[in-house]
């Protein structure tokens, strides 16, 4: 599984989720031994992940999008405008079809119903996870589309932009 999503580059990370125990189950998700990803921040309201990322320089930024909701859009805004670059890939267990498209109206490359397995994140960020390739959509090709959920029964990738 793991080869798949190598390139060139490794994708540096951030976490952003206002509950801690919520973050600790994402970093469990995100990283791994096999040099995709890493994890170089967390944070918990908008201000910490606008500073986490310039300082850290991240690729991507996995996100809940229930910070409460209107926070969590406000920061995947201020993200996209910030660094138009970013990878933006939110995961939430509750995403109806009218927050959905808001989270991607607001700049998300990605949006994933939790629970989220390692490589529907994988996925997201080597597609979505740098904006300088190719879109989720593009990369995946029939491996993911949208409102579909995946051979396991679990649900997944909802929407891209």
């Amino acid at each position: 599984m793991v080869d798949e999503f190598r390139s060139a580059w490794v994708r540096r990370v951030v976490l952003v989720d206002a509950r801690d125990e919520r973050r600790e189950l994402m970093k469990r998700v995100v990283e791994g031994d096999d040099a995709v990803a890493i994890l170089v921040g967390e944070a918990g309201t908008r201000a910490t992940a606008l500073a986490i990322v310039a300082e850290q320089r991240a690729d991507s930024v996995v996100l809940d999008v229930q910070m409460p909701i209107a926070e969590g859009l406000a920061t995947i805004r201020a993200l996209r405008e910030r660094y138009p670059h970013l990878g933006i890939v939110v995961c939430s267990f509750d995403l109806d079809r009218a927050t959905l498209q808001r989270v991607l109206a607001e700049g998300a490359d990605a949006c994933l119903a939790k629970p989220v397995n390692r490589r529907n994140i994988l996925t997201a960020l080597a597609a979505g996870g740098s904006r300088r390739g190719l879109t989720l959509a593009e990369w995946a090709g029939s491996r993911v589309q949208t409102d579909v959920a995946d051979p396991g029964n679990e649900r997944s990738i909802l929407g891209v932009r």
